[in-house]
């Protein structure tokens, strides 16, 4: 057996203890790790906000809660709402109001009539719309554009279909001696100026300016199926014609 002397074993017992000491304190740093209190700044509630925003990253950005009324405000005027009370898409004629949109049929049941014969046999697919002119009540000679859709889901005859749209010329309601308003009767084309259309009516949407006249848009629900459109020409103090366009199912 090896005898060790008095300096080995001094040497010994140091790398004994030693390897003891880096074994407690090692404990100790583990222990105090484990009991440590959280940082000053920390609380549950921003640990949950900052795995929140996380959670809901900018691929989810786009979504809309039911709640959320701000959104569905803004959507809300895709599909304009129709309400017969409204009167902001009519127009009076021979005393005789009328709201767009309106059934072609009543038009004709008032006095109108089919500029061309031919056009009383259109037959219009579902969703399908088309351009033609109706003579003015008491003189077939003057005429007005009307489009008329089918908002049904089978084929129809014209005259069964919806006006959704007129153009009303102040040279037709000359030769017929008589005056057409618009706009709730607010404006008439024989007696309004421009400058009491802008006041009434607000700031256009759109204005197209040419050599000959100024065109005034305005656009209802921010939506390009509900305008009216004012015309004036140049040099020119009343309007020229009006455009009312209405394209909603009644």
């Amino acid at each position: 057996m090896k005898k060790y002397n008095k300096k080995d074993i001094i040497l010994l017992s140091v790398v004994l203890l030693s390897a003891i000491g880096v074994l407690i304190a090692g404990t100790i740093f583990i222990v105090g790790q484990l009991k440590s209190p959280p940082p000053s700044d920390y609380s549950e509630e921003a640990e949950g906000s900052d795995y929140a925003s996380e959670e809901f990253s900018d691929e989810y950005s786009d979504e809309v809660s039911e709640d959320d009324d701000t959104q569905v405000r803004e959507i809300s005027y895709d599909i304009p709402a129709y309400n017969e009370a409204d009167s902001t898409f009519s127009f009076n004629l021979y005393d005789i109001d009328y709201s767009i949109p309106v059934s072609l049929e009543a038009l004709l049941d008032r006095g109108w009539n089919f500029f061309e014969d031919t056009d009383e046999d259109i037959t219009l697919e579902a969703d399908e719309a088309k351009y033609i002119d109706l003579s003015c009540p008491g003189d077939h000679s003057q005429h007005f554009q009307i489009n008329a859709r089918n908002f049904s889901s089978s084929p129809a005859n014209i005259r069964d279909c919806q006006v959704v749209c007129i153009s009303i010329f102040s040279s037709s309601l000359e030769k017929l001696g008589t005056d057409a308003t618009f706009y709730d009767g607010k404006l008439s084309l024989a007696s309004t100026t421009r400058e009491e259309v802008l006041a009434t009516m607000g700031e256009p949407k759109y204005t197209n300016d040419s050599s000959y006249s100024t065109a005034y848009t305005f656009r209802f629900d921010d939506d390009f199926n509900s305008t009216i459109t004012v015309s004036f020409n140049q040099g020119k103090e009343h309007p020229q014609w009006v455009r009312i366009l209405h394209e909603v199912n009644p």
